[in-house]
């Protein structure tokens, strides 16, 4: 279907940050995913759905961001004091994270934004 995936990678042991990536590249394919199921007589009224389809973009862009905060957390040799203001400032983020849907903006949810603008 000239997708840039050829597939989508329903196991990985890559712990959960894999499952970021499943999403990313399920909501990049999302129309594509829609018209293969339904050429394969396999119709799910999630998929039709606005709704059910905002949800899934959001879950999409906050799991990102979680993925950020968490590869920020790892590696050894880190500082117990970083790792603390790292923590902290993700909880700033959820407050501009917070602003950002309630002004429609979107700076920080990019398939959000992309689904506002379809």
């Amino acid at each position: 279907m000239d997708s840039d995936y050829n597939d989508i990678p329903l196991h990985s042991n890559i712990w959960w940050l894999s499952h970021g990536k499943v999403l990313v590249r399920f909501v990049n394919r999302f129309d594509a995913i829609k018209a293969f199921l339904s050429e394969k007589g396999q119709n799910y009224a999630e998929l039709d759905g606005d709704k059910w389809r905002c949800k899934l973009t959001f879950l999409t862009d906050i799991t990102a961001h979680l993925n950020k905060l968490n590869l920020c957390l790892q590696g050894a040799g880190q500082m117990v004091l970083n790792l603390y203001e790292t923590g902290k400032a993700f909880v700033v983020k959820l407050a501009v994270f917070s602003r950002d849907i309630r002004t429609l903006t979107f700076r920080y949810f990019q398939h959000i934004k992309e689904l506002s603008i379809l």
